[in-house]
């Protein structure tokens, strides 16, 4: 997995799949995500504030359930937010995954009600993907 020629990442996501402090729940979800399309990840759980930004809630990737994809099919997220892109056809995969509990990005799929989706100022350049379930 962390050796995955399909997924690019940093050293530190490398190594935190490598610690263990991953689950298995977002691992299994990389490499379904990998099947759809290569993609870039830039941080899982090293060098990730440890609270959600600005608030006291523990981030899920702290937890080790979340990542920041920023590259989809060898395009920059921030350089690919068209409605008929790769990249929002992506997010609408991973919204329709049953284990995705939360899609930050550039679109807010749902709706300012539901709140499983959602776009700010933060997700422009970038999909943040929490998934249920298990720590690592």
């Amino acid at each position: 997995m962390a050796s995955d020629a399909r997924i690019e990442m940093s050293d530190s996501a490398r190594l935190d799949i490598l610690a263990g402090e991953i689950s298995p729940v977002l691992l299994e979800l990389m490499m379904d995500l990998a099947d759809v399309t290569p993609y870039g990840v830039t941080v899982m759980a090293t060098g990730h504030p440890y609270h959600v930004f600005g608030t006291d809630r523990v981030s899920h990737h702290t937890l080790g359930r979340a990542i920041d994809i920023y590259l989809v099919g060898g395009r920059q997220v921030v350089d690919d937010r068209g409605e008929e892109s790769a990249t929002r056809a992506l997010v609408d995969w991973l919204y329709a995954h049953p284990d995705v509990v939360q899609v930050g990005s550039p679109w807010d799929v749902d709706g300012p009600v539901e709140r499983r989706s959602f776009a700010d100022v933060v997700h422009q350049d970038h999909i943040h993907v929490a998934v249920v379930g298990e720590d690592a």
